[in-house]
């Protein structure tokens, strides 16, 4: 199921490339919309790095020196500052990056991993190791 999943969403990454829907500029979105997107920039940011971030390696050391240390707002603090370190030079060279590169390439480029992906879940290669 998982394998087909991926391969739908690579079809739906070029499908969306032969119409021109998924190459919106935030102002194209913003004049589609009649307005500000939905969230925001900092909403849609919040969100999309919550999912994200939900249960990994992070937020396991974050539990782990919760525990061993029992002080809240100094682990959080410092996981907080330690995720701002990390993250804001991955903004800044995502948005260099951005400027520079084409997003029908990209998208292009991620439709051909997806589907590569759901072949090899599809023909069970996980098995193989």
């Amino acid at each position: 199921m998982f394998g087909k999943l991926l391969i739908y969403r690579a079809a739906h990454l070029l499908k969306s490339q032969e119409s021109g829907e998924g190459c919106r500029t935030w102002e194209a979105t913003e004049e589609a919309t009649g307005g500000r997107p939905r969230f925001g920039v900092f909403g849609t940011t919040l969100i999309a790095f919550f999912l994200a971030e939900m249960g990994d390696k992070t937020q396991i050391a974050t539990v782990a020196l919760a525990a061993r240390y029992h002080d809240l707002v100094p682990v959080v603090t410092g996981t907080t500052l330690g995720m701002m370190l990390a993250d804001v030079p991955a903004v800044f060279l995502g948005d260099r990056i951005a400027q520079n590169v084409s997003m029908p390439l990209v998208h292009g480029i991620a439709a051909l991993i997806f589907a590569a992906l759901g072949l090899l879940t599809l023909i069970n290669v996980g098995r193989v190791f």
